[in-house]
């Protein structure tokens, strides 16, 4: 690939990556037929912007969506920063339990994982009223989309970027969650160059015993898989390594393959015919041959994500080792542009 994109498919890129967001209703989040439970002694903070002298100063908002906003703050007395996403009121169907268990949800599926690919969430603070609730979580600040879309990463650095979003996610399947939404947006990056996938609103945990499957297809249109978008309930272990597919492509790319995977989709319909289409840069056979592999048709012939962390370690001529082995000044370039680009 080349080291820089143009500007007007980036343009294109980011544009249909904006447009195509497609968020539903689904009736698994916070899970498939579960309602969990909700801890009232971490629920003792009055809101109302503040969340008390815990996570220290607010100093600006991050980003704001329909059903919250995100504010960074700063402790200064431990020099740390932290996400803390504010819910916004319950809608006018949701019953005052109905409102809590939604913003609950997240905070239920992430306050035990404990992985450097996974974002740290670490408190759920509610108000007595129960009508404001926020979650404090580990901030990272550098977001992956805004990185290929300014920095323009090799194709080294692009595969390490994958190896740890697949590490990631390896993690939360092998503790049966799904995220149902993995896109650029969703991964950040810290200061030392490492990855870490965010945002768990619509993931839901489908086992171990009886296997759970998902039911309504979330996220953006362009990631999600065929099945998801077809049927009422599908595999959200299997959905997730589709998307995977979809992000390694788009990040090589910085294009995606079709607007959704649908029938009527004139790209999705050549792929289906003809697989090679895909091939569209100097990559190496091995990552497209991987990409393949991944991109299959029927979920259940889909590599796993553990085949997908060897195979990415045995590419010739040049293996993708874990970040950890990684050559300090890989990421040295991209780091500094960062830096000096994304400033607090």
């Amino acid at each position: 690939m080349n080291s820089t994109a143009s500007q007007s498919n980036l343009k294109q890129f980011f544009g249909k990556l904006r447009s195509s967001s497609k968020s539903r209703q689904n009736s698994n989040s916070p899970e498939n037929g579960g309602t969990p439970s909700i801890s009232r002694t971490s629920s003792s903070t009055k809101l109302g912007g503040n969340i008390g002298s815990g996570f220290g100063k607010q100093l600006k908002t991050l980003g704001s969506g329909i059903s919250s906003k995100v504010d960074l703050y700063y402790k200064k007395s431990t020099n740390e920063y932290f996400a803390v996403k504010t819910f916004r009121g319950r809608e006018n169907y949701e019953s005052r339990d109905e409102y809590r268990k939604r913003c609950y949800h997240e905070y239920d599926i992430t306050r035990d994982l404990n992985h450097e690919n996974i974002t740290k969430t670490f408190s759920f603070i509610s108000s007595i009223s129960s009508s404001n609730h926020q979650l404090v979580m580990e901030f990272t600040p550098y977001s992956l989309l805004k990185i290929i879309q300014v920095a323009t990463p090799g194709e080294q650095e692009i595969l390490c970027f994958f190896r740890q979003i697949v590490s990631g996610l390896n993690y939360l399947h092998d503790n049966y969650i799904a995220h149902r939404d993995l896109k650029l947006e969703n991964i950040q990056m810290d200061s030392h160059g490492i990855v870490k996938i965010i945002d768990f609103g619509t993931a839901f945990k489908f086992g171990p015993t009886p296997r759970k499957l998902a039911i309504g297809a979330v996220g953006t249109e362009a990631l999600i898989s065929p099945e998801a978008l077809s049927k009422l309930q599908y595999d959200g272990e299997l959905s997730d390594i589709w998307s995977l597919g979809i992000l390694l492509y788009s990040m090589i790319n910085v294009d995606f393959p079709w607007t959704a995977a649908r029938e009527s989709n004139s790209e999705f319909k050549s792929f289906k015919q003809d697989p090679q289409v895909l091939i569209k840069s100097n990559y190496p056979e091995q990552v497209w041959n991987l990409i393949g592999q991944i991109l299959q048709l029927e979920p259940t012939s889909r590599i796993k994500t553990n085949e997908i962390l060897t195979q990415l370690g045995s590419l010739t001529p040049d293996s993708v080792p874990p970040h950890i082995q990684c050559p300090s000044k890989k990421h040295a370039k991209t780091l500094k542009i960062c830096a000096n680009r994304f400033k607090l």
